[in-house]
């Protein structure tokens, strides 16, 4: 489960994912999971986790390096809530796409 349930876009910053002015400890969103043993966990997301949050392919940074070394943690958190989130650029990009096809159709 996301907290909260509906993300906005992710910051990134040198702590991880964050909103701005927030310290390195306070989390945009976070997971809340229930174990059976212990009960409710509040943990901070896996990169594989930020990056379906985002709306990106599990795949998206697979194979990339950074001075010929893999990306650490910290990096791809970088990475991640620094772009955009895809479902919000496919939904620019198809509102323009539709306005500009209604534009031309008016004009015709």
């Amino acid at each position: 489960m996301l907290y909260p349930p509906r993300l906005g876009t992710l910051v990134a910053s040198g702590a991880g994912l964050s909103k701005p002015g927030m310290t390195g400890a306070d989390m945009h969103f976070l997971i809340v999971q229930v174990d059976p043993e212990v009960g409710l966990i509040v943990r901070r997301p896996t990169p594989l986790e930020a990056l379906r949050a985002q709306g990106f392919p599990d795949d998206w940074l697979d194979g990339i390096t950074f001075k010929g070394r893999p990306l650490s943690n910290a990096q791809i958190f970088r990475l991640i809530g620094n772009a955009w989130p895809v479902p919000v650029a496919a939904a620019i990009l198809a509102a323009i796409g539709n306005v500009s096809i209604r534009g031309m159709q008016a004009a015709a």
